[in-house]
């Protein structure tokens, strides 16, 4: 099994700091190859009809992924929040929301439900997949994204 690909994707509203979530934006990609990643930005209409900005960046090179997973863990997400806080779809995909305000006020990773958050979506390479084989497998990996983080500073 293998993390094929990770999306990001955060609403920025008129009334969002968009300076802040745009630094967020780097802390989570810091160190990643701007150019082997995909990163769209686009104007959308919220229900309020007020302009949304939308920035939406997927992660598929094995390297990139496993530094954008050290930068999550150096920012506080563990094993444990992710158990609590994911949702799975039918085809075994996490969904997780970071906490927009927590992430660019305080720099800080912190998993539960809010409508203003950054959507994670985990996606995973396997045949035969259900919730325990994916959740055993993301906590073996990022035991070894840690361990790899703190012996080879990858």
């Amino acid at each position: 099994m293998k993390i094929s690909f990770v999306l990001l994707r955060v609403n920025i509203h008129e009334w969002d700091d968009k300076n802040k979530i745009l630094n967020a934006i780097d802390l989570l990609l810091k160190d990643i190859d701007r150019k082997k990643i995909e990163i769209n930005n686009y104007k959308d209409k919220g229900l309020i009809s007020n302009i949304i900005e939308v920035y939406e960046i997927k992660i598929n090179k094995k390297n990139s992924i496993d530094i954008f997973f050290r930068n999550l863990i150096s920012l506080g997400l563990n094993f444990e929040d992710i158990k609590n806080n994911c949702n799975f779809d039918e085809n075994y995909n996490i969904y997780l929301r970071i906490d927009k305000d927590e992430l660019t006020l305080n720099k800080i990773i912190k998993l539960h439900y809010t409508e203003d958050s950054f959507l994670l979506k985990i996606s995973f390479d396997h045949y035969k997949k259900d919730k325990e084989i994916v959740l055993n497998y993301l906590r073996e990996y990022l035991e070894n994204i840690n361990k790899k983080f703190l012996y080879n500073n990858i």
